[in-house]
């Protein structure tokens, strides 16, 4: 398949208050209704909408986007995973989120018009599911996680209709957006992009992990309002809010991995769920996780390069640690052990013969245990609505 890259930039919205410059200029259209019907601004979409709201958009310095009319569901490639699995109407809200991703500029304000009984029907968050899928669709955005506050909200209900007024708050990660596209450029740079896509993403997954140490002094579930760096593909490729060089949780792995095969032009996405060890009963066995699904060749794979991040048993000894490495066949067994399996593989991974040791002098020994991963679902343990809506999204690894 040909290969592509891009740039661009990567917690979820939450209502904020608009500037008050901006809502100063709302509150003038208020004063100034009239109470006929006009054409709306978007001329394409054909609707009829009452002049109050055309006059709530006049002025407006960004997109302005009628909901249901789907004229900007434009295509895109299919490394795209959510993206393409939206409906024409949620695409079209998608990339009124992308264009806006990217701003700079507070003064640049977009707009999304959507019918009261349509809103009611999909639920109060559901603009902030899709701009949950985008954000998960781009990795390179990682400074929206650091920053939660990035991304003002206002809504007005007025005929029937609800208006949703989105702008950026006036910052500057110039030098953090430089940083990591200097760290993608200097990982992807001796990537043979010229190999198969299976080769390419075995020479991704190995150099990642190589690369990314997990912060397990900071082991907390991933959480959509955390700040800290290490949640996101910027933790994995350059470093922690604490400046830790490539230090990263569960989802600044599975970030990161998404963002570097995006980059060699391989279909990737984000799955959130669960993990637990299967011989074990206890609940805390059980946390929140994060891994990927990967499109090889027209097929699903699901991969989890955390748990490929090996970790040594300190017990055993640093001189049993490296004759450990010597073992060819089962050190890359296990290094690979949550390499391209199926969604069933993946919910019943049993220990097996080709990650045990046998080595002279020792009693054999299996660093790997039973476990399952479990995607998040509605009615499962810990979901946010938002993950059960994101994964819906993806299909299975069958």
């Amino acid at each position: 398949m040909g290969r592509s890259t891009y740039h661009g930039r990567y917690n979820f919205i939450r209502y904020l208050r608009i500037p008050i410059y901006i809502l100063t200029a709302v509150l003038i259209a208020n004063a100034l209704i009239v109470g006929t019907n006009i054409q709306t601004a978007d001329a394409e979409a054909g609707k009829i909408l009452p002049v109050r709201i055309n006059e709530q958009l006049e002025g407006l310095t960004g997109r302005c986007l009628l909901y249901e009319t789907a004229d900007d569901a434009i295509p895109r490639e299919d490394i795209w995973v959510m993206y393409n699995a939206l409906s024409d109407e949620d695409k079209a809200v998608y990339n009124l989120f992308l264009d806006l991703a990217g701003r700079q500029d507070p003064t640049y304000v977009s707009a999304v018009v959507i019918p009261e009984y349509k809103l009611k029907m999909l639920g109060e968050k559901y603009l902030w599911y899709v701009y949950s899928a985008m954000r998960r669709d781009h990795p390179e955005y990682f400074y929206l996680s650091a920053s939660p506050d990035i991304i003002n909200c206002m809504k007005i209900s007025l005929d029937d209709y609800c208006i949703f007024f989105f702008n950026m708050v006036e910052n500057d990660f110039s030098e953090e957006i430089q940083a990591f596209e200097d760290a993608t450029a200097a990982f992807m740079e001796d990537i043979d992009l010229g190999l198969s896509d299976l080769e390419i993403e075995q020479q991704i997954h190995d150099k990642l992990i190589d690369l990314a140490c997990y912060d397990e002094y900071n082991d907390i579930a991933p959480d959509e309002d955390c700040s800290d760096l290490k949640y996101t593909a910027y933790g994995a490729l350059v470093a922690n809010s604490e400046g830790t060089p490539n230090c990263a949780l569960c989802s600044g792995y599975a970030l990161a991995f998404e963002h570097l095969l995006h980059l060699a032009g391989i279909p990737c996405g984000y799955v959130s769920g669960e993990v637990f060890r299967n011989d074990s009963e206890q609940d805390e066995s059980r946390v929140p996780h994060a891994w990927n699904l990967v499109r090889i060749e027209d097929k699903w794979y699901e991969v989890d390069a955390t748990w490929d991040d090996i970790t040594y048993n300190p017990d055993n000894g640093e001189e049993y640690n490296e004759l450990m490495e010597q073992e060819t066949i089962p050190y890359y067994n296990w290094r690979h052990h949550y390499f391209n399996r199926s969604t069933f593989e993946m919910r019943n991974l049993k220990v097996s013969d080709d990650t045990l040791f046998v080595i002279e002098g020792y009693y054999p020994y299996n660093p790997v245990k039973d476990t399952s991963h479990r995607r998040s679902k509605k009615g499962s343990e810990n979901a946010t609505e938002t993950d059960v809506f994101l994964n819906s999204l993806l299909p299975y690894a069958r």
